[in-house]
């Protein structure tokens, strides 16, 4: 993506559940992201941005059979598992990390995506489709606005 001085790329950083992790792999995140940080020394941001759960799919699933169904205690249970979906969608967020990566021209920009590979170690960094980065770029020019994301 372009800005006014150059070029910037999106990534995203994988989300760990430090608690359910043992402690060996816990110290090795830490020492793969102080890594990252000593050894990665070209221009980088990391954002954290709160996204809805994306729910779509299993509300679909639950639609499709409420259709089918033709026990009426079991649409209700549908209903209810339907609404609970919902509920969730509109109320509940994940946590996710990105990695902003800076630099003057495309070429550079190349290079730099194809270094982070390098530095990353233990981390998972990963490219994300387009529609995502328009969310996050949206949602940093609109911070109060609400994403609905699809599946």
């Amino acid at each position: 993506m372009r800005y006014k001085t150059g070029y910037f790329e999106i990534l995203q950083i994988r989300g760990y559940n430090l608690f359910g992790m043992s402690v060996d792999d816990v110290y090795r995140l830490i020492d793969s992201f102080t890594n990252f940080s000593r050894l990665y020394v070209k221009p980088f941001k990391i954002m954290l941005m709160h996204f809805p759960v994306p729910t779509t799919r299993q509300q679909d699933y639950y639609k499709k059979v409420i259709q089918q169904t033709k026990v009426v205690n079991h649409q209700k249970i549908l209903q209810r598992k339907l609404a609970e979906h919902q509920h969730i969608a509109n109320h509940r967020y994940n946590k996710e990390f990105f990695l902003v990566l800076y630099a003057p021209t495309v070429d550079q920009l190349q290079e730099e995506i194809m270094s982070i590979e390098q530095f990353s170690g233990y981390l998972e960094i990963n490219p994300i489709k387009k529609q995502k980065k328009v969310h996050i770029v949206y949602k940093l020019n609109n911070m109060n606005s609400r994403i609905l994301v699809n599946d």
